[in-house]
Parts: structure tokens; C-alpha cells; sequence
């Protein structure tokens, strides 16, 4: 509660650069805390700092690889036309965070969108379980085969998928109260939590994993 009312104490700050220091002061003391990245990197960018807001999203996506932080990556990279960066800090969080299941789906999107389809195809054979089996990774296969030309594969992934869209990393849903959202924000206005608001991809991977979960606390 308290990270939330300093979070929107700083974004009432009239002056930017005063409420984007805040943020980050904020981010600093909790890493994992993402509108606090996610919102000073947005308040450097309409300031026209576009390489130091690039360098904030970076920062909060090293402690905790968001889809709304990797969303923000991409598209300023999109803007100085170098996808190749974006690849770059992928790879990089991969390493990073092995164990961060929605991540390799949001960079298997990447390229198929990029039309990197090898690349792609090596990401998703390479999904772990269960990250292999849920919608997402359903969707991404389906897309790929079909950019590649192979209808019928791509025709029965699009039906094991059943939900989620290409574009996850701006399609926005509560964790908590399931509820979708027009745009990301800090906190859920349908519940009212704090960093709730999930793309896509990690909603799926969540999904798939509370099985898992509930198999191993009853047995």
C-alpha cells in the first residue's frame, strides 16, 4: 500500500523530471516493482529523453522481465529502426532468467513478427513444460506456420490456441480479478491491486502452471 500511494504521489508531480527521479528512487528500493520502472521510462520518453527512458525499462526488466516492459523496449527500438537491439536484450534476459517461463514466448513473437521464422522455430522447440503446451505457445506455432505457407499445421495450432491474441504484450488482464483493461497501468481499476495488471503470454504460462501447483499441494 505504501509503494502504491508514494507511486502516485510521484506521478502528481508538476514537474517530469522531479516525478521520474522519484520513480526511479522507487524502483531502486524495490526492484520487482514494475509500474515504478514501467512509468518513469513513459515520463522520460514524453520529455523527450527517449535513450535514457530506453535505459530505464532495461533496468526494471534485468530484475523482473515484464511483457509491458519488453512491449516499451520493443517499440522504442521500432522507432530508431534497430530491432536488432531489442534481439539483443532478449537473449540477454534469457540468460539472466532461465527459469522465466512467459519469456521465451514473448521473444519467439518478437520474431515471427520480425519475420525470423528459424529463429522463432528454435525458441518454441525449446520451451520447456509447461510452457511448451499452453495457448500462447499454441498461437505462436500457428502464426508461424502460417507466415511459412503450412496451412494445415498452422490451421491446428489456431485450434489448440483458442484465446489469446498475437499481440500479448498489449493485451492486458488482471492476475488477480481476471479482468481486462484498455492499456496497462500500475494498478488493476476494476479490483484496485497493485501490479496485477499481466499480458497475454504470462497469463498463459500461470494458467498452465496452476495445475501443477495444485497437484503438488494436494498430494
Amino acid at each position: 500500500m505504501m509503494r502504491g500511494l508514494r507511486y502516485q504521489a510521484a506521478l502528481a508531480e508538476p514537474d517530469p523530471r522531479r516525478a521520474a527521479r522519484l520513480l526511479v528512487a522507487l524502483a531502486r528500493e524495490d526492484p520487482r516493482f514494475v509500474p515504478a520502472w514501467v512509468s518513469a521510462g513513459d515520463l522520460l520518453a514524453r520529455a523527450g529523453r527517449t535513450l535514457a527512458a530506453r535505459r530505464v525499462w532495461e533496468r526494471g526488466a534485468r530484475h523482473r522481465p515484464a511483457a509491458v516492459l519488453l512491449e516499451r523496449i520493443e517499440r522504442a527500438n521500432a522507432a530508431e529502426r534497430r530491432p536488432e537491439r531489442t534481439a539483443r536484450v532478449y537473449r540477454r534476459l534469457l540468460r539472466r532468467h532461465p527459469r522465466a517461463a512467459p519469456l521465451p514466448l514473448l521473444f519467439a513473437r518478437f520474431l515471427i513478427l520480425h519475420d525470423r521464422f528459424e529463429e522463432a522455430g528454435e525458441v518454441l522447440r525449446g520451451l520447456p513444460d509447461p510452457a511448451a503446451g499452453n495457448a500462447f505457445a499454441h498461437l505462436l506455432w500457428g502464426e508461424l506456420h502460417r507466415r511459412q505457407g503450412h496451412h494445415d499445421q498452422a490451421s491446428a495450432a489456431f485450434a489448440q490456441a483458442a484465446g489469446p491474441q498475437l499481440a500479448g504484450a498489449s493485451s492486458f488482464r488482471c492476475a488477480a480479478c481476471l479482468e481486462p483493461a484498455d492499456a496497462w497501468q500500475g494498478y488493476c481499476p476494476a479490483c484496485r491491486r497493485w501490479d496485477t495488471l499481466r499480458a497475454d503470454a504470462e497469463l498463459a504460462v500461470e494458467a498452465a502452471n496452476r495445475p501443477a501447483a495444485v497437484a503438488t499441494s494436494s498430494g
